[in-house]
């Protein structure tokens, strides 16, 4: 698709790491996407992280902006002198850190800034820091979230500040060239069922209330399990997995390439995802566009994308209506018709077609044609009544301390 904005824009993204988490393949598939259509792309960064793959292009220009640590104030010394040499049309910030970082470099009269919400409200903490990163907002040409959750989350706290709901996009030409991974050499037969769980190992995906229920369904269904993903449960999972005496069909693949991630996807029966919040579930998404079937947590940034007939939902605190829906998806013959309508889904939110939304947005910020009036009719459009009927429901939520809070969305 030809690009609907002819003068070249000049972007800075603000990263805190260029690791493989969802919110940093998002921004590098969105920078790639960007920089084909001859825009001139800046990313400034902390630390790389342990996956380099997010230098998906040599035309992107990298700025690391090195400090002894998170809370250095040298960062922002550094971002502004970078900021002004740089000089960007338009500055977007994609985490809580970056958010009051680049709130405080901003220079209206030079750019636009669009802050970018990666969850929904439970994610955030009642902390200085989140209050501070609320306060900043105000300053915001434009907030974009990835779900409807999250627009609904600004309207309550800067309702003056334009919004807008852009999904994630999925790169489907990339995925479709995956094989699936080669089971046999961790002793996986193929004829064994695999369940698959990839993300961040922290208390909101709620994985500890998982173990028992698989060890449980295990009992009467042989599966083997398998954990993509690091976080602050690592150890503690390891040792419950002991406890239950099920060592021999947990495998923990600790970090991973994305490319291994969609590889045992491929090769998986079922993905499970029992998050007790989600802003747009990456994991979800990238499961579905490998035609791997899902088991999902009843919550809105579910619901928001699946139905029944393209997913399980569970109640993620009911841990008998969860093994027994597992144990029926490995029972049951694969559903074509499901996977398939699961996968059209993903076909509808590709890379190209959330950089044609951006693009547009960027070309209406800068030329002054986003209002709060507007706006409101947008946020409005998107927020159908049966999500404003979800939205008052009550839900059981987990609040992450401040020592996850910027990283919460790496899933």
């Amino acid at each position: 698709m030809n690009s609907t904005i002819h003068k070249p824009l000049r972007i800075l993204h603000l990263i805190p790491h260029l690791s493989g988490g969802g919110a940093e393949r998002q921004m590098a598939y969105l920078s790639g996407g960007l920089v084909d259509r001859g825009h001139e792309i800046h990313v400034a960064y902390l630390t790389k992280g342990p996956d380099s793959s997010i230098h998906l292009s040599d035309r992107i220009h990298f700025h690391r902006l090195s400090c002894f640590n998170n809370h250095n104030p040298r960062i922002l010394w550094k971002l502004l002198c970078l900021v002004h040499r740089i000089a960007p049309d338009i500055m977007q910030t994609w985490n809580p850190q970056m958010d009051i970082l680049g709130g405080l470099a901003f220079q209206r009269d030079k750019s636009r800034w669009v802050l970018r919400e990666p969850s929904c409200s439970q994610a955030w903490s009642d902390t200085w820091k989140i209050r501070l990163r609320i306060l900043i907002a105000r300053r915001a040409s434009v907030i974009v979230a990835n779900s409807r959750a999250g627009c609904q989350y600004w309207s309550g706290q800067r309702p003056n500040v334009p919004r807008m709901h852009i999904s994630n996009g999925m790169p489907l030409e990339v995925i479709d060239r995956v094989e699936p991974i080669n089971a046999a050499t961790y002793g996986i037969s193929s004829h064994q069922k695999v369940v698959l769980y990839a993300g961040r190992l922290s208390h909101e995906k709620n994985l500890s209330q998982l173990l028992p229920v698989l060890a449980q369904a295990n009992k009467n269904v042989p599966f083997v399990f398998v954990f993509c993903g690091v976080g602050p449960l690592d150890a503690s999972l390891r040792r419950q997995v002991e406890s239950l005496g099920v060592q021999k069909t947990v495998f923990f693949e600790g970090m991973c390439s994305q490319r291994q991630v969609w590889a045992w996807m491929k090769r998986a029966d079922v993905l499970v995802s029992l998050s007790q919040f989600e802003g747009c579930p990456n994991t979800v998404l990238e499961a579905m566009a490998c035609w791997c079937r899902v088991l999902v947590s009843d919550i809105p940034a579910h619901r928001e994308l699946l139905d029944q007939s393209t997913a399980e939902f569970v109640d993620p605190h009911d841990a008998h209506q969860m093994e027994s829906t597992l144990m029926k998806m490995l029972q049951e013959k694969y559903t074509n018709n499901r996977i398939q309508k699961a996968r059209k889904i993903t076909e509808r939110m590709t890379v190209e077609h959330m950089v044609d939304q951006y693009e547009k947005l960027y070309k209406q910020v800068l030329e002054g044609e986003y209002s709060t009036s507007s706006l409101e009719h947008k946020i409005e459009t998107i927020h159908p009544e049966s999500f404003r009927r979800r939205e008052k429901e009550k839900i059981k939520t987990y609040t992450i301390n401040d020592s996850d809070e910027c990283e919460m969305h790496n899933v």
